[in-house]
């Protein structure tokens, strides 16, 4: 699991870091993950979006499941949802693979690589 998230953690640091305008993955659940040979892709980019300086969002994607409760209820999209939903997806996996959150996944998830503006 954690070298799953760890995987997920340098694609999104790598879309936030897109220039000129990060990208915003926003619709980030198990259904959009395929693991093969131990290697994680992301599929399903059609919620994903060029988020301007405001952070304003046109649409709201995602789900409620995993995206965090200011994108469902404002519509403000920032890179900190990819981080939210990221964590969402690590609990899931994780109670998946046993039931509790083991301590590796939350010491991986208080450290991660993506950036929160």
């Amino acid at each position: 699991v954690c070298s799953y998230l760890t995987q997920l953690s340098s694609v999104f640091a790598y879309l936030h870091e897109m220039k000129p305008l990060p990208v915003i993955y926003t619709d980030l659940k198990p259904e959009h993950v395929i693991v093969n040979d131990g290697i994680v892709h992301l599929i399903d980019f059609d919620c994903a979006l060029y988020v301007p300086a405001s952070g304003r969002a046109y649409q709201k994607y995602g789900n409620r499941s995993f995206s965090p409760p200011e994108i469902m209820m404002s519509g403000t999209v920032n890179e900190s949802g990819d981080v939210y939903s990221l964590g969402r997806l690590g609990l899931v996996l994780s109670s998946a693979a046993g039931g509790k959150v083991p301590w590796e996944i939350c010491r991986f998830l208080s450290q991660t690589r993506v950036k929160l503006n």
